[in-house]
């Protein structure tokens, strides 16, 4: 899962540092609301096809969103957190967030 955060947070910085960004990415790859979310913080995936697109939008190469790397991409996005103390356990922790979470929204659509 850590791949897909890094990926999402890179994602996330660039939309938030353009102009429209946000809404140009979702536009681009029809994605809602609900969808850029998950995208952003690592609980969606998204297709080859679709990280060239976001670095074309963005002018980057593909590689600079993938090979992206900070321990620290959820600090900002889950506002109930402070900072890892043990590096080492940030993703095995926040995959259990993520967890709890799709189970979460599954069972509200499940009503």
């Amino acid at each position: 899962m850590s791949n897909l955060r890094n990926i999402g947070y890179k994602i996330f910085l660039l939309a938030d540092s353009a102009e429209n960004g946000k809404e140009n990415l979702c536009n681009m790859l029809n994605f809602s609301e609900n969808d850029y979310n998950k995208l952003i913080t690592g609980r969606l995936s998204i297709t080859p096809m679709e990280i060239k697109k976001v670095a074309e939008l963005f002018s980057i190469n593909p590689m600079d969103i993938l090979g992206y790397q900070n321990n620290d991409a959820y600090a900002e996005m889950v506002h109930c957190m402070s900072e890892f103390k043990h590096k080492e356990n940030c993703d095995e922790i926040l995959d259990i967030i993520d967890t709890y979470i799709d189970f979460a929204e599954a069972a509200e659509n499940i009503k």
